[in-house]
């Protein structure tokens, strides 16, 4: 099944005492019904971070397990072509990577490069940065979670051939986590489905009128999450 683009997804912020699931919003069973999934935004009015979480229904006939999903999101390379099958203008990608794994602190940090335009009502805004995944002890509830982070600071090494990075640019900070959770702590899908929860709070670099801002992060969000998981993308 192919889906055009009509919500928006998110990420959450990786902090050590952040280790809940978000709470599924009370008319999310109507939503994922109609489209497969339901998502929220918290943007203020003037000037600070947004907050946007998916909660997105997926099929085990598609995804048998946990890891499928999760590897669905780790390829990062397929990120324009997930994109691109929904025919959308709300994100378009110049370059996704899944550059080479790295040891901190004994963990794996899986490191993505992205150089993306995001559409806006004051024109399309770059966004380019590397994002440090790593699993993580799974949040209260979930099956498994992965957390990532936007390196905002510092020379960041990026694929051969692209321009220098120092921090991230069109982004202060970004940060989120991935969840993979059992149907059973939902009233909306059953044991043939996984319910994926995906969570972000960000920063963009023009810090002006985030509700307005946050409706277009939705909309590319969006564009990503259904291409990846709903629409037939061959990797």
């Amino acid at each position: 099944m192919k889906l055009g683009i009509a919500l928006g997804l998110g990420l959450l912020s990786s902090t050590v005492l952040a280790k809940e699931l978000p709470n599924i919003p009370a008319n999310c069973a109507d939503d994922v019904a109609q489209v497969g999934y339901c998502s929220t935004v918290n943007a203020p009015t003037f000037r600070g971070p947004i907050e946007i979480q998916f909660f997105v229904v997926v099929e085990k006939a598609s995804f048998p397990t946990v890891e499928s999903v999760l590897g669905r999101y780790l390829s990062f390379d397929n990120w324009p072509a997930y994109a691109e099958s929904t025919e959308t203008d709300a994100l378009l990608f110049n370059k996704s990577v899944r550059m080479a794994d790295i040891k901190q602190d004994n963990e794996t940090i899986f490191r993505h490069f992205y150089d993306y335009r995001l559409k806006s009502p004051i024109g399309y805004q770059n966004v380019r940065g590397v994002t440090f995944n790593s699993r993580v002890t799974p949040y209260a509830g979930a099956l498994a979670s992965l957390e990532f982070e936007a390196q905002n600071t510092g020379a960041q090494e990026v694929p051969a051939g692209e321009k220098l990075l120092v921090g991230s640019e069109g982004v202060k900070f970004q940060t989120g986590a991935v969840h993979a959770v059992s149907c059973a702590a939902t009233n909306f899908c059953d044991d043939t489905q996984w319910l994926l929860v995906y969570e972000t709070k960000l920063q963009p670099e023009i810090d002006l009128l985030p509700k307005v801002a946050a409706t277009s992060i939705q909309a590319g969000i969006e564009a990503l999450l259904v291409g990846m998981l709903f629409n037939d993308v061959a990797l």
